[in-house]
């Protein structure tokens, strides 16, 4: 412990540390209390009040929160901080006891919550428009207006129709556009997805597969494209149809395996240990590995060709109906030829996620600014 004016530094002893790493300190002026906070193995916080006597100090309240914390509010009085559905938790100390007073609700995202003289200062960031584009021999072509919320992965479903994400309602949806007329219209409210993930499609099958966290969802969608059908779960990350089947990473430590499952089955298959993603083109399964460079083909025999060796690590693959397309984890895109990767540049493409006759489809992003909201205690 320090003064600020004269520069005076304490040692306080602890009775009992709170449990993790301690990482976050809360104080305020005067107060014989300060707030602790502490990283669980599991991405979980202990938030702990402790009280100073003399040059100890002792935890008199603790709780876990399911998710890392950035920061906390306490003065004193009152303790704030951020919970896993998006508003503030309020505790008081009261004869010192510590009480849950309320939860404040909070319109749309924003970061941790910070202290001020007489309140707090909710700092929602640097926010983004976003547009889904295309460009090509032609140029650019806008495909919607740029927009404050997420519009995610636009996939080509033929030559007349594209899908995406978005969350413009509060909750995910899908949602198609008419090429030809630039018509905007709503599929379906995903209401089983917890957050915008990884879209994937397999036209000849009528079948969509959304990535979210550890889990993939696997929807069936009419001919029509205005309505869809929730079929499946399965655990795992970066999901991809190959023919009659699904390809997807499952975490295992500090590396993934790629794994293959039929469509029809609840079985999965372990196919690369050490795989991180795949894609099929020209009826083949390309993938790459979590801890080595380069492109391989998939073989049934377990004897992979090495099809491209590159310089850098890669992302994720990108569809393409030329030649193969990765993305660097510098958000760099490159065409893999004969000669080795050329990169790709592009005047408005943020994120490239589809290639099609030539024309590439992606998501634009401008910066548009940092927002600060402050409120005092009434």
């Amino acid at each position: 412990m320090a003064n600020i004016d004269t520069g005076e530094r304490s040692l306080i002893s602890i009775d009992q540390m709170p449990e993790g790493f301690l990482y976050g300190l809360h104080a305020a002026p005067e107060c014989q209390y300060f707030v602790a906070l502490s990283n669980l193995e599991n991405k979980s916080t202990s938030v702990s009040l402790l009280e100073i006597t003399g040059n100890r100090a002792s935890v008199i309240w603790q709780d876990t929160v399911e998710y890392m914390l950035h920061s906390a509010v306490w003065d004193c009085e009152r303790l704030l901080f951020k919970n896993e559905v998006g508003s503030l938790s309020v505790f008081e100390l009261k004869n010192g006891k510590v009480e849950q007073n309320s939860d404040i609700p909070v319109l749309g995202r924003f970061y941790s919550p910070i202290a001020t003289n007489n309140g707090v200062a909710l700092v929602k960031g640097t926010e983004y428009k976003r547009a889904l584009v295309m460009e090509g021999e032609q140029g650019y072509q806008g495909l919607t207006p740029h927009m404050n919320h997420k519009l995610a992965h636009p996939k080509y479903w033929d030559d007349e129709r594209i899908l995406f994400l978005s969350d413009e309602s509060g909750e995910v949806q899908l949602k198609r556009i008419e090429l030809a007329n630039r018509e905007l219209r709503l599929v379906a409210s995903l209401s089983s997805l917890e957050a915008i993930g990884k879209m994937v499609l397999n036209q000849k099958m009528g079948l969509i597969a959304i990535g979210v966290g550890e889990t993939i969802h696997i929807y069936k969608i009419d001919d029509a494209l205005t309505q869809v059908q929730h079929l499946k779960t399965i655990a795992g990350i970066n999901p991809y149809f190959y023919k009659d089947s699904i390809t997807f990473a499952r975490k295992s430590g500090n590396i993934t395996n790629l794994y293959m499952m039929g469509l029809n089955s609840n079985d999965a298959q372990l196919i690369v240990p050490g795989g991180h993603s795949g894609m099929e083109k020209d009826g083949e399964l390309y993938f790459d590995y979590w801890s080595k460079l380069g492109v391989w083909k998939y073989k049934e025999d377990g004897k992979h060709e090495l099809t491209y060796e590159l310089p850098f690590e890669i992302y994720s693959l990108v569809k393409s109906d030329e030649e193969l397309i990765v993305q660097s984890l510098k958000n760099d895109y490159f065409k893999l030829t004969e000669n080795g990767p050329e990169k790709l540049k592009f005047t408005r493409i943020s994120w490239l996620k589809e290639v099609r006759n030539g024309t590439s489809l992606g998501v634009e992003r401008n910066t548009a600014e940092t927002v600060i909201y402050f409120a005092n205690w009434r």
